[in-house]
């Protein structure tokens, strides 16, 4: 008799060879790297930052604790995944999937910069290609209160970035920090501003 194959092998494989075909183009390179954490730590809040898409991977408020007494996390790999879409020389891709590099000196030009000033931190996360064309992301955090602000520049790629959309997708699975549910929900809230600040 013959035994009729594992498909659930036969489709890990078929992901693993289109996992190595993935990296192509000017931005294939900084799709492979080795993701390395940036802490910030101010007056009320822990940061961590990525260097895989220079995105925040935990907030932690230190004055504030679960009910249950545990760690305030906001913002946690269990909770949080972030994309950034957005369409380069006519390929799809996640601005957030790009590694970056903390050691400046690295020659594919990938780096993070951390400056500090009297009243806040600034995390700069940069990608440079070749050609002289750069993606950054700009991070300016106070050293007191709840607020951060966050920038994407570029440089030289107006015509590479197709179209006039870059799409933030950002799904958070909010975990239980109150007694219930009822308390959860009227606690939790996100307020959206517009350009101008509405």
């Amino acid at each position: 008799t013959t035994e009729k194959p594992d498909s659930t092998s036969i489709t890990k494989i078929k992901a693993i060879d289109s996992l190595q075909a993935r990296p192509q183009g000017p931005l294939g390179s900084l799709l492979i790297g080795e993701e390395k954490l940036t802490r910030i730590e101010t007056n009320d809040l822990i940061i961590t930052f990525s260097s895989r898409g220079g995105v925040i991977k935990e907030v932690e408020l230190k004055k504030f604790k679960t009910y249950y007494k545990k760690s305030l996390l906001l913002v946690s790999p269990s909770s949080n995944s972030f994309k950034l879409n957005a369409t380069f020389e006519g390929k799809d891709i996640d601005l957030y999937s790009i590694f970056y590099a903390v050691d400046s000196r690295r020659k594919e030009g990938r780096n993070a910069e951390t400056k500090v000033t009297a009243d806040s931190t600034t995390v700069t996360f940069s990608a440079s290609l070749a050609d002289g064309k750069s993606i950054k992301q700009v991070y300016s955090i106070p050293t007191s209160g709840y607020q951060l602000n966050y920038q994407i520049e570029s440089s030289g790629l107006s015509e590479s970035l197709n179209g006039e959309f870059i799409t933030l997708l950002w799904t958070d699975k909010i975990p239980i920090q109150e007694k219930d549910i009822d308390d959860s929900r009227s606690k939790t809230t996100i307020n959206y501003y517009t350009a101008n600040g509405e």
